[in-house]
């Protein structure tokens, strides 16, 4: 399987509720190019604590400005935009999109083509 991103140097902090501390996060680069998010070969994505955070299969991404850490996991073809951020234990997939200063955490589950955007706050066993 070829990779769909790397890791850069960037880093940055934020504050994890599940550790209860700071956590680096690293900025991602595309390798390829992702048309439905009009995302081309080596653009800038967001931010991530590891490769384990973005899933390396189908087009699913994380926009410039987002992040996504802990546990969280993005899959399938969704998208996390804006300025957005997924943490905790959540998982956004399928086609489903989180967006604008959305957040997603705890072990809340965006699938299908469930789109959150605004301020909203989703979170819990939902």
């Amino acid at each position: 399987m070829k990779e769909k991103y790397v890791l850069t140097d960037e880093r940055r902090m934020v504050y994890s509720t599940v550790k209860g501390s700071l956590t680096v996060l690293r900025r991602i680069v595309s390798l390829v190019d992702i048309p439905q998010y009009e995302v081309i070969s080596g653009q800038l994505g967001g931010w991530v604590e590891s490769e384990r955070n973005l899933s390396q299969e189908g087009d699913c991404w994380i926009g410039e400005n987002s992040a996504v850490f802990d546990n969280a996991v993005v899959q399938g073809n969704a998208r996390v935009a804006d300025s957005a951020f997924v943490f905790g234990s959540a998982i956004v997939r399928d086609s489903a999109m989180v967006c604008d200063s959305a957040r997603v955490y705890g072990l809340a589950e965006i699938r299908d083509y469930a789109t959150i955007c605004g301020s909203a706050r989703v979170y819990g066993d939902v």
